[in-house]
């Protein structure tokens, strides 16, 4: 009996043995470490933030990017530009201490919105990305961020920059000076436009132009003129001295889709833009212009309201009014560089108003040392090479 008994227990324990075999699964495959999301080279727009939990969209009309290199990150937190460096280790990132650019916006939100989202960014710890998505998330697996994919247009090879960039506008975004990343002074705007031969643009409060060449990657920029308008805001004068140094040190141009830098010979950025795609091209023909100012050393001369000085140009010629005497000369332009002849006019005197012959001989003798112009707001001026001496005009009579 006592055999039977031994012999029932270790078929029950046999059987238990087999019971408890066919329910443990195989062991699941650990995730391998040494797989990393392909980020290199790819830009994510943020989409929600996870604020204690909760999710929130981003602010309307700011826009938070986020762009990885190799071991670097950087992008826009909405109003300041953001850089620091990141690692992984299969799904775990660590990124270290960001650095931005100190610009304050205005726009109720954008501020404490910028600090959160750089907090969160600083508090991530796990990235989970696939080919349209971007989460980060705290160690605990809670949700930080969630971006979208940004598809870039790919970067211009060498040989094509100088077709390319002809007709562009572009929209300064960050200086590099010293070792020093900075953004443009809140409420400034720095633009530069790329003609045949020339450039042009608004150095944050005057007008300048210049000519360039493009061979390849290198970049040739020749002497800058300006106009000599003084601004009185802070810090724009010399934002704008910094701006026209760096320009003319330029000698490497790059363009990676919707962004230009300008680099030294060394390879180090100078200046980083962003294209403009919204504003039309300016014309000078076609369109009556009425001359408002002269400006010559500083000094600024209203023209007589009485009689009007025009200017017409139309491709060939430049032609209008005096004041009192019809005139006409040839020109030719290059993008935004102009060479106009010696007018010649009528030979009538007006006796009134007074001043207004030394106004009209004045004008005519200024016109051929007009060598550019700069189209703005309905609003034309000539400028002579040093900047020096300029004419006003509006559009219309």
């Amino acid at each position: 009996m006592r055999r039977l008994c031994t012999i029932a227990a270790l078929l029950l324990v046999a059987s238990i043995a087999l019971v408890v075999a066919g329910c443990v699964s195989e062991p699941q495959p650990q995730p391998d470490n040494d797989i990393q999301p392909p980020l290199p080279g790819t830009t994510w727009q943020l989409s929600t933030f996870y604020d204690d939990g909760s999710p929130s969209a981003v602010l309307p009309g700011t826009v938070i990017t986020l762009r990885f290199d190799e071991e670097t990150l950087a992008g826009s937190a909405g109003c300041n530009q953001y850089f620091g460096s990141y690692s992984l280790t299969g799904f775990e990132i660590s990124i270290g201490a960001l650095g931005s650019t100190l610009m304050y916006c205005a726009e109720p939100g954008v501020m404490d919105q910028e600090t959160l989202y750089l907090s969160l960014l600083g508090d991530a710890d796990i990235i989970a990305v696939d080919e349209e998505k971007l989460t980060l998330s705290a160690a605990d697996g809670s949700p930080l961020l969630v971006f979208d994919r940004v598809r870039e247009i790919p970067a211009i090879p060498d040989e094509e920059i100088a077709d390319y960039v002809k007709g562009s506008e572009w929209r300064l975004t960050t200086f590099h000076y010293d070792d020093v990343v900075s953004s443009v002074i809140s409420g400034s705007e720095i633009t530069l436009i790329f003609h045949e031969e020339s450039i042009s643009g608004s150095a944050g409060c005057n007008r300048y132009m210049g000519s360039y060449s493009v061979d390849g990657a290198g970049i040739s920029i020749g002497a800058i003129g300006a106009t000599k308008m003084f601004c009185g805001e802070a810090g724009i004068m010399e934002q704008e001295g910094r701006y026209i140094s760096l320009l003319g040190e330029a000698e490497v141009i790059a363009v990676d889709g919707e962004t230009l830098t300008l680099s030294d010979a060394d390879g180090s950025p100078l200046l980083t833009f962003e294209r403009i795609t919204e504003l039309p091209e300016p014309s000078l023909t076609g369109v009556q212009w009425r001359l408002v100012s002269i400006t010559e050393k500083g000094y600024v001369s209203e023209a007589i309201p009485e009689r009007a000085v025009t200017a017409t140009f139309d491709g060939e010629r430049i032609s209008g009014s005096g004041g009192c005497n019809s005139y006409s000369a040839g020109y030719q332009m290059d993008g935004s560089m102009l060479v106009i002849d010696h007018p010649v006019s009528t030979l009538v005197y007006c006796e009134t108003p007074p001043g207004l012959m030394d106004q009209e001989s004045r004008f005519f003798s200024l016109l051929p040392e007009m060598t550019g112009y700069i189209i703005e707001n309905g609003s034309l001026t000539l400028s002579s090479a040093d900047g020096g001496i300029s004419l006003s005009f509006v559009s219309g009579i």
